[in-house]
Order: C-alpha cells, then sequence, then structure tokens
C-alpha cells in the first residue's frame, strides 16, 4: 500500500444506491459507500465503527454538493481532502456565482429565479443536484418557485465534460469527456448515462482555449482545489457552463493510465503539485455506460457479471425502479469504437436483465 495514509471516499447512497461494498481503489486508497438515503442525518456513528481511531483521511464525492453542513460535520472529526464547505457553499448561491460568472466573462445559459415567460425553452433545475435527477422542462406541474430550484435556459448541443485539477491556484485540464443521457428514466430526460473521452484534438481549438483560461479564473476567485469537473454545453463554435461540481466527478477514471488522478487530488491539498496527462494522448479511449433498472426485479442465485462490469450487486440483490444497476465499461483506440463497444454491452445486460424479470 505504499507509504502513503489510506484515504476514504464517501459517496451518498443518492447517488449510487447499490455500491453495498469496499474494495480497493488504487495503489493506496480505499473506497468506503456509506449507505444513507438521505444526506439530512448522515451517519457519522457509522464512520467512526469503521475507523474508531479517526486515522484515515477521508474525501466525499457525489451526493454531498447539496449538504455543505454535512461536510463540515465530517471536518469537524476528520481531515477532509476535498473543498471546505464554505467553498462548496458558494456554488449553491446561485445568485452569487451568476454575478461572478458575469464578472468573469464566462458564457453561462441565463438564469431566473421566477417563473419565465412563454418565450424559449426552459430547464427546472435543483440547486446542487447532481447526476440529472432533478432536471426537468418546464411544465406548469414543476414550475413552483422556492429556494430550492432555479430556471435555466435550455441549450441545444453536446454535453462536454472537462475534467480539472486544481493545486495552488493553478488548473490543468485532465481530460474532456462528452456525456449522454440515460434512455427512458423515470426521472425525467436528463439523468446520467455515460460518458465516452475525447482527445483535445477532436474539439475546437477556441474553445479548448477558452476553456483553459476560464478553469483557472474560476479555481481562483472561488477559491477551489483538487479533482473537480465542469459539465458544459458545446454547439459549433459557442459554448455554456452548465455546472461547477467541486469534487471528483464520474469520468475522471476514463482518462487515468499508470498515474493515479485520486492520487493526485490527495496531493493537492497537501500542498503539492501533480501533473495528469489523460490516456487520450496515447490513443486510449474509454467509455462508460450506467444501467437503471426499468421494473422491480432481483439478481438470481450464481450469476457472474462480466469482468468489464463495475458496481456490481451480488445475487439476491433486489432492484426497484430508477436504481442503479451496474456500470458497462470499454475500451478502443478511437472514441466513436469505445462509444459503440460500451452500447453494445449496455445493450447485452439490458437483455439478460429483462430475461431475470420473467423469472421473477
Amino acid at each position: 500500500m505504499n507509504n502513503r495514509q489510506r484515504t476514504w471516499l464517501l459517496e451518498s447512497l443518492y447517488v449510487r444506491s447499490l455500491r453495498r461494498r469496499t474494495r480497493p481503489v488504487s495503489r493506496f486508497v480505499r473506497l468506503i459507500f456509506i449507505t444513507t438515503s438521505t444526506l439530512k442525518v448522515l451517519r457519522i456513528d457509522s464512520i467512526q465503527k469503521l475507523d474508531p481511531s479517526r486515522s484515515l483521511r477521508v474525501v466525499y464525492a457525489g451526493g454531498f454538493e447539496h449538504a455543505p453542513s454535512q461536510i463540515e460535520k465530517i471536518a469537524q472529526r476528520r481531515t477532509v481532502l476535498g473543498n471546505s464547505a464554505d467553498a462548496v457553499s458558494k456554488l449553491l448561491n446561485m445568485r452569487e456565482l451568476s454575478s461572478t460568472m458575469s464578472g468573469l466573462e464566462v458564457p453561462t445559459p441565463e438564469i431566473r429565479f421566477g417563473r419565465p415567460g412563454q418565450t424559449g425553452v426552459w430547464l427546472h433545475k435543483r440547486i446542487g443536484g447532481c447526476g440529472g435527477m432533478e432536471v426537468n422542462y418546464v411544465t406548469p406541474k414543476n414550475s413552483v418557485s422556492n429556494d430550492d430550484y432555479y430556471y435555466e435556459e435550455f441549450k441545444p448541443g453536446k454535453t462536454i465534460t472537462a475534467t480539472i485539477l486544481a493545486a495552488g491556484e493553478q488548473a490543468q485540464i485532465a481530460g474532456f469527456s462528452e456525456q449522454w443521457c440515460a434512455k427512458d428514466h423515470m426521472a425525467g430526460e436528463f439523468v446520467y448515462g455515460g460518458a465516452v473521452s475525447l482527445a483535445e484534438k477532436m474539439l475546437p481549438e477556441q474553445f479548448v482555449i477558452s476553456v483553459k483560461k476560464n478553469a483557472n479564473l474560476l479555481v481562483s476567485n472561488l477559491g477551489l482545489s483538487g479533482l473537480m469537473t465542469l459539465d458544459m454545453i458545446l454547439n459549433g463554435s459557442d459554448y455554456w457552463l452548465l455546472e461547477i461540481n467541486p469534487r471528483p466527478g464520474a469520468t475522471f477514471e476514463l482518462h487515468e493510465g499508470e498515474t493515479s488522478y485520486f492520487a493526485a487530488h490527495c496531493d493537492a491539498f497537501e500542498g503539492k503539485h501533480p501533473t495528469l496527462r489523460s490516456v487520450t494522448e496515447d490513443g486510449i479511449f474509454k467509455a462508460h455506460s450506467v444501467i437503471y433498472a426499468s421494473t422491480r426485479f432481483e439478481i438470481p442465485p450464481g450469476w457472474a457479471w462480466p469482468k468489464w462490469v463495475r458496481d456490481r450487486a451480488a445475487p439476491g440483490v433486489s432492484f426497484w425502479p430508477g436504481d442503479p444497476v451496474c456500470t458497462v465499461y470499454a475500451k478502443a483506440n478511437d472514441s466513436m469504437a469505445a462509444r459503440a463497444l460500451v452500447e453494445k454491452r449496455h445493450s447485452q445486460i439490458s437483455e439478460i436483465i429483462d430475461s431475470w424479470r420473467q423469472l421473477n
């Protein structure tokens, strides 16, 4: 395990409800998934039972963005290698954040806090939401305005994610990827479905230059560090920043080679300045795709997952509509081939799951 301290990554049940295990992730990192169905009450006592000596450091991941109070609660008892509760809170203040973006001349869609008029297409979004679970087109049924939601002008185009590593108020682009949405998910049309890595040369040159410049502006002005992602819409030569996710995102693993991105994240909070290089520069492209349950079913006895499936649940585990079942992975020598292969594997597992439903 090298001479490094072990570190835990906490990811809420809100994001990956069925990752029910502890497993090694890198040479020195262990991953613990806290099984709590809500972030309103975090089971701090559960963490204490797992590590009573409080010797392990903590990195939080998806699901904690909208609950900085929980980040603060963990930080009071343990060393957290992640952005502070104050830094995350700034990203939740949409009025202040919108003003900051405007001042930095970072392109963003128009946002409103009251119901928009009849002109244009608008989205209804929860502040601090993740995974696209609480994003929907504006309709009379979801147009109620409150402090937890805001309206965002819809921008058509490709959803591009930039994985960023920030250290010492400097940001580097550690890889680009293209996202897609899950099909027919009960939570809406914008639920995270998967992503494929992209090489910089596949994107417009001015877009890449602008994103690099704006990443440095955002990191220095918002006081952010470590691994994070910028989600954007790219349409031709125009782009708009949708979200800043101030923690390790789902796509960083698409860029990892021999150098651990997670290790770099930890190093960034220890005063170091690591350099990352995406494997796309070596002609290696990766993709992953999340499979969600469409109906209730149970994994049959004796089932063995293919090696290209991760986030595996054991036989006997039950799933309900909307639950993430597993994630399929693929690798190829170009982006299109990686996406085609992951979609093929997605279909293969989906067909197997359909056969299980007939048994239940």
